[in-house]
């Protein structure tokens, strides 16, 4: 597998590197680091370019040193001169990328909820699913990942992409789905569902645990921290109006407020 991260050079992309050699070496994979240098007037000539681009590329061997334990993986390192969204797009089809690992600060600025981060316009507009690392997350091997999903959505893309994630550490993929509807309904907070029981052979798989909940992040938070999860994997769907709006609405929040890693699958945007 192909894992591209990105670096700023701050401590949160330095933990996203971490983060993202540990999961090579289990699946195996090769890493792509990528440092995207922001086209400005001070880059005007050829001998400016390739000045600030070899100042990148020294800082990132620096800074990036593979961790020693482990399998041997190969660490491929990029500096180039561009603008965010072409720029990843055009690096994830040059080397067939699989897979993007992001970083993501502890605290976010006003500017950040009010026009989006890096993090929110690379998961609505880069052609990879993406993984969003918490600055204070450290990597574990997958034991429980969490698929939040719709009640009858089972054989999607993004299950068959977690399944390529869960051999290496022979994890379970638990599907959720939060059910906004107050708990007088029921007497029950959470209960199983498979839309497959009325098939000859129902495949478990394909069971959901329905969390009610009028809070969708509230109730995904009590799910994760109940069954101890890993990962939690979303999708954005190929949908329009306002259900679009409102998928990307909760991704977006997921990315702010999620205190584990966030695989995020834009159906509309990734092509692998």
């Amino acid at each position: 597998m192909n894992i591209l991260v990105l670096t700023d050079f701050s401590p949160a992309s330095a933990k996203a590197y971490d983060y993202s050699c540990s999961l090579a070496k289990a699946l195996p994979g090769n890493i792509f680091q990528l440092h995207i240098i922001s086209p400005r007037k001070t880059l005007d000539t050829e001998a400016e370019k390739a000045k600030a681009i070899a100042q990148a590329r020294e800082k990132m061997k620096m800074d990036s040193k593979m961790p020693s334990s482990g399998n041997e993986i190969s660490i491929n390192q990029i500096a180039t001169i561009g603008k965010l969204e072409p720029t990843l797009n055009r690096i994830c089809k040059d080397f067939s990328i699989d897979l993007i690992i992001l970083g993501t600060r502890k605290k976010h600025s006003l500017m950040d909820y009010l026009l989006g981060s890096v993090s929110t316009i690379i998961i609505n507009k880069v052609n990879a699913p993406v993984i969003i690392v918490p600055e204070e997350t450290s990597f574990s091997a997958f034991q429980k990942i969490a698929i939040a999903t719709e009640q009858d959505e089972y054989d999607t893309p993004l299950f068959r992409f977690l399944k390529k994630l869960t051999p290496p550490f022979d994890a379970s993929i638990n599907r959720v789905f939060v059910f906004p509807l107050p708990r007088d309904f029921s007497t029950e907070k959470e209960e199983k569902y498979n839309p497959t029981w009325m098939e000859e052979e129902p495949n478990p798989e394909a069971e959901i645990t329905i969390i009610r909940d009028l809070s969708t992040i509230r109730g995904l938070d009590y799910f994760i921290n109940k069954y101890q999860i890993d990962l939690l994997a979303m999708s954005i769907p190929k949908r329009t109006g306002l259900e679009k709006i409102f998928h990307r609405s909760l991704s977006k929040r997921m990315i702010y407020h999620s205190t584990i890693p966030l695989l995020i699958w834009n159906e509309e945007s990734t092509v692998i």
